[in-house]
C-alpha cells in the first residue's frame, strides 16, 4: 500500500456512487499538476461509502486534504489519473485555502475537441493527442438548465441537468454531476412537455470547473461538469457610499 495526499476538486455523482478527483500535494503543501481519481473494484470503479472512509468520520467535501490509501496505478491511457484504492480510512489532513484556487487553474486550448464538443471517441490510446481526462478550468457565460424527459430507449422519464458555458471560444453543453450545485438549485423540475429551467449561478463565473470524461460508453467518452468551485469573493474597500463615484 502507498498513501497520496491529495485536494479533492470533485466529489461528483456516479450511477448510485461517486467519482472523486483531486489533485496532489507535495510535503512542501505546493499542489502539483498531477491529478488523481482513486477507483474501486466495483463495475466502472464507482465508490461507495465503504470505499470512503475518513476518519474523521464526516463525509468527504470538496477542499478537503487527505491521505488516500491506494495499492497502484490502473494504467489506463484514457483515464491516466486512476489509482485502485486500498480498503483502509482516508486521513483527512485539514482543508485547502480557498484563496487558492485561482493556482491550480488550467488553461488548455480545448476540451479534447476531438469529435464533438459533449463526447470523445474511443480510440486507441496511441492515437489520443492529450492523455489527461481531467481539467481545472474557468468558463465564461456559465449557466445550469434542467428539465425532464422521456427516454424512448429505455422507457422512463429520466431527470437532465447540464452546465452550459463557452471556454476557448466553443459552446459546452455537458452533463452536471456536481450534487451540491444539483441538490441546492434543480430542486423542482418541469413537466416533460415544458421547456427547461435555466439559472446563472448567484457567483457567475467567478468559478472554476472541474471538467472529467467518463468511462467508455456506446463508443464514447462522454464529458461532465464533476464540479464547480466558487472562488473567494473579492470586496471593495471603498466604501459603499463612494462606489458610484469611484
Amino acid at each position: 500500500m502507498e498513501s497520496k495526499r491529495i485536494v479533492v476538486l470533485a466529489n461528483s455523482i456516479k450511477k448510485g456512487g461517486w467519482c472523486v478527483a483531486g489533485r496532489e500535494i507535495g510535503h512542501d503543501e505546493v499542489c502539483t499538476d498531477n491529478w488523481l481519481r482513486p477507483i474501486s473494484s466495483d463495475p466502472e470503479g464507482t465508490l461507495k461509502p465503504k470505499h470512503m472512509v475518513v476518519n474523521t468520520g464526516r463525509p468527504l467535501k470538496v477542499l478537503d486534504i487527505v491521505d488516500v490509501p491506494l495499492t497502484c496505478n490502473v494504467n489506463d491511457a484514457c483515464h491516466p489519473e486512476d489509482w485502485t484504492l486500498d480498503r483502509q480510512e482516508w486521513q483527512h489532513v485539514g482543508v485547502f485555502d480557498r484563496k487558492r484556487l485561482p493556482e491550480l487553474e488550467e488553461a488548455p486550448r480545448d476540451l479534447w475537441l476531438e469529435d464533438r464538443p459533449d463526447r470523445v471517441p474511443c480510440i486507441p490510446p496511441r492515437c489520443r493527442k492529450r492523455r489527461q481526462s481531467l481539467y481545472l478550468i474557468r468558463p465564461k457565460d456559465l449557466h445550469i438548465r434542467w428539465s425532464r424527459e422521456y427516454k424512448k430507449h429505455k422507457g422512463y422519464i429520466g431527470y437532465r441537468r447540464r452546465a452550459v458555458f463557452s471556454y476557448g471560444g466553443v459552446e459546452y453543453d455537458l452533463g452536471l454531476t456536481d450534487p451540491v450545485i444539483t441538490d441546492k438549485y434543480c430542486r423542482t423540475f418541469p413537466n416533460v412537455d415544458e421547456p427547461p429551467n435555466e439559472l446563472r449561478l448567484p457567483f457567475g463565473d467567478e468559478c472554476l470547473l472541474c471538467v472529467s470524461f467518463t468511462p467508455k460508453l456506446n463508443g464514447y467518452h462522454y464529458k461532465v461538469i464533476a464540479g464547480v468551485l466558487q472562488l473567494q469573493r473579492k470586496f471593495s474597500l471603498i466604501p459603499r457610499f463612494l462606489r458610484r463615484n469611484a
